[in-house]
């Protein structure tokens, strides 16, 4: 009588772990960037929709939308969206328009949400008000140029700027504001230098780049579904 052969050896159970070892490393990194791929442009959208809600209260409130004439400067478009009011001042003045975190006279321009998020407006001089841009072509030479680079998560890694829908699972994206409203763009020309230090004021690690380059498109793709 033949002896029936029960269970698996010892190589047997070696090499299917091996396989799946195998099949895990080359799976789990690629769903790990489409989770978080897809996380950031969820945020993205939010931050897009929460924007556009405080300039549309504010623009009901004061009959002026970001073409307010206060807004002369990076500090003052940032206090122009935390508070309403062009003229507050980081640190002292209620947000009344957004869940803030950290608004500080020390960096008055970067602003740091309740839920994580991190924005830091930009301006460029020689304008008074934000001036009118088209989302495909939004120059930032142009004098009176206002944009907010919208940090999903906050300091926390990866700190990359999406170049495209979802580029590398990346979190920084870049948003232009006009006088009616804030929309996703297409960059003419590099942004400002972006940010070097953290929520604490300690140094930002990991760093950003150091500017948001030229034709970069993130928000964009993401909204319209171009590349």
């Amino acid at each position: 009588m033949q002896n029936s052969r029960k269970g698996f050896t010892l190589a047997e159970v070696l090499v299917t772990l091996a396989i799946i070892g195998v099949v895990a490393a080359l799976t789990i990194p690629t769903l790990i960037s489409s989770t978080n791929a897809s996380k950031f442009t969820t945020a993205l959208k939010k931050n897009l929709s929460t924007l556009n809600s405080v300039l549309q209260t504010n623009l009901a409130n004061n009959d002026m939308g970001a073409n307010d004439a206060d807004i002369t400067t990076a500090t003052t478009l940032a206090a122009w969206f935390v508070t309403g009011d062009a003229n507050a001042t980081a640190g002292t003045d209620p947000a009344e328009n957004l869940n803030v975190l950290r608004w500080a006279a020390a960096d008055p321009t970067s602003v740091w949400l309740t839920d994580g998020t991190r924005l830091t407006f930009y301006m460029t001089a020689g304008g008074t008000g934000c001036a009118s841009e088209t989302a495909d072509s939004f120059t930032i030479a142009t004098a009176g140029a206002c944009y907010v680079m919208v940090d999903t998560n906050g300091d926390k890694k990866p700190n990359s700027t999406a170049t495209d829908a979802g580029d590398g699972a990346a979190d920084v994206w870049v948003l232009g504001i006009t006088p009616n409203s804030v929309i996703p763009v297409i960059l003419d020309g590099a942004t400002d230098t972006l940010p070097t230090t953290d929520v604490n004021g300690g140094t930002l690690d990991p760093a950003y780049d150091a500017t948001i380059a030229d034709t970069t498109q993130g928000s964009y793709a993401v909204m319209t579904g171009a590349t």
